[in-house]
């Protein structure tokens, strides 16, 4: 699924706090080709992750998270990140 077919069908879920332009895939591997998003409070590096806090507005990682090293080698395409529950 491209970015742009993600955006039309979250127009109804509003799943998506961000869809990646930059979306590709890493390398290959048992995930290869397959989308997956990441919540707002895993690190992607050069991509916002505010763990649904206004105090981390506008934070970019500087880094990735050991599962998003894992995603890219395991060839996972990263689309975007979603929201944090509020409870």
């Amino acid at each position: 699924m491209t970015p742009e077919e993600i955006r039309i069908k979250d127009k109804d879920i509003h799943a998506f706090l961000e869809i990646f332009d930059d979306a590709r895939s890493y390398g290959e591997g048992r995930l290869s080709g397959k989308t997956i998003a990441i919540k707002d409070n895993i690190l992607f590096e050069g991509h916002k992750a505010s763990a649904g806090s206004r105090i981390l507005e506008g934070f970019r990682a500087p880094y990735d998270a050991t599962v998003v090293k894992k995603l890219k080698a395991a060839g996972a395409i990263i689309v975007g990140r979603t929201n944090m529950e509020h409870g």
